[in-house]
């Protein structure tokens, strides 16, 4: 089965910014979708392990509430607890793992339950559960693919529980390293064997080109992917104080062009890009890895919000009086809003009619990176004509 535009719908809907109850309501009825059942739960577990229904599919309100009053002892916190895989009660009726799921079975006449532990701040939040009326096997591969629906559903049930007082603000970004940590598995799998396949098919001669230019899109796709895990990851370094910078000698015209290649390959564009740096290295004292982070960010927003027919500029200007070094990166898109431009910076811009399909934090963390550094960034830009944005960086 292709699981693709399934977990594709389910993470869009898991970044809905409208009614989250809603959004919760649609990504049940895709996961149930996914695994051939047309029931399915999601009860958040509270302190005292009782649970508490947050959206279904496919089950009366009446069997809800005896669902919840099964629960009562507080077994669901103790059998969830700790565990980061699905429970699989397949044959629930008579061979439950634990009697009150045998009871659940009972009352819904179904014969398996999958319970998926949806996880945040190192703890289980809430649970995903699917009934199947008939005998359900779940493979290896489904169950895979059950832990990353459940990493992408934790982030609406996250904001829900925070928006209702059931989370609080630091469980937010624990998500991040939940959602870092189911991904990046799978995501290296697909890149390693996406280059495999391509070697391969390279190496046996006459081979359709079409074939190589689609693997290459998925290649820089995976690539994209990845850049946007770490962003994750390191949006939590930074609320937790742990955000490192390990410096060292960095030559920035050789990270300039390295940054802005890979923002165009990686949104599979055919932006041109005009490079003006000196032709002789420019050597400062920073982290190679984080600069070349920073300029992507600001590379790939001006690869995403300008046509392709026009170039993306990049200036590299050393001021030797003063030690230091001026970067300016050039779109001729859209521009921002003057009333807009103080609010670029922060974690969650953008919004609103401007968004386009990026996590609102790639600016944020460019700022973060390149202060760390000692430096500075700043955004010029009008509506209607382009946006340059500036940085400066001591040698």
């Amino acid at each position: 089965m292709d699981y693709t535009r399934a977990l594709t719908r389910i993470a869009e809907l898991s970044g809905d910014a409208g009614s989250e109850r809603a959004s919760i309501e649609k990504i049940v009825a895709e996961a149930a979708g996914l695994f051939n059942t047309g029931m399915a739960s999601v009860f958040h577990i509270g302190p005292d392990g009782s649970l508490r229904h947050l959206a279904s599919l496919g089950v009366s309100p009446h069997s809800i509430r005896r669902l919840e009053d099964t629960a009562g002892t507080g077994w669901a916190s103790d059998l969830f607890g700790e565990f980061l895989a699905p429970v699989i009660a397949q044959d629930a009726q008579n061979r439950p793992p634990i009697s009150e799921i045998g009871t659940w079975a009972r009352l819904l006449n179904v014969a398996t339950i999958a319970f998926v532990p949806l996880r945040s701040d190192k703890k289980t939040l809430a649970v995903l559960t699917l009934f199947h009326r008939a005998p359900y096997s779940y493979s290896s591969e489904e169950c895979d693919i059950l832990l990353v629906v459940a990493a992408l559903i934790s982030a609406a049930v996250d904001r829900t529980l925070s928006a209702e007082g059931g989370l609080s603000d630091a469980s937010k970004s624990q998500l991040f390293s939940v959602l870092g940590h189911e991904l990046r598995t799978p995501l290296t799998s697909i890149m390693g064997f996406t280059q495999l396949i391509r070697k391969r098919l390279s190496a046996a001669g006459a081979v359709d080109p079409r074939l190589i230019e689609q693997l290459d899109v998925l290649w820089a796709q995976a690539q994209r992917l990845n850049r946007l895990i770490d962003t994750f990851v390191d949006i939590t370094r930074i609320e937790r104080g742990e955000f490192v910078i390990a410096h060292g000698q960095v030559e920035l015209t050789e990270v300039l062009r390295s940054s802005g290649e890979q923002a165009v390959a990686q949104a599979s564009s055919h932006h041109s890009i005009e490079f003006d740096i000196p032709a002789h290295p420019v050597w400062l004292h920073g982290d190679g890895k984080r600069l070349e982070q920073a300029f992507g960010h600001v590379i790939s927003n001006a690869v995403r919000y300008s046509p392709q027919e026009l170039p993306i500029a990049i200036t590299c200007r050393q001021n030797v009086a003063d030690g230091t070094v001026d970067i300016e990166i050039t779109d001729q898109g859209p521009g921002i809003p003057t009333a807009r431009l103080k609010d670029v910076f922060d974690r969650n811009y953008p919004s609103g009619p401007l968004r386009s399909g990026g996590l609102g934090v790639g600016l944020y963390l460019s700022k973060v990176i390149v202060e760390a550094h000692g430096g500075q960034i700043t955004i010029d830009s009008q509506f209607g004509q382009g946006t340059t944005v500036a940085i400066r960086l001591p040698v």
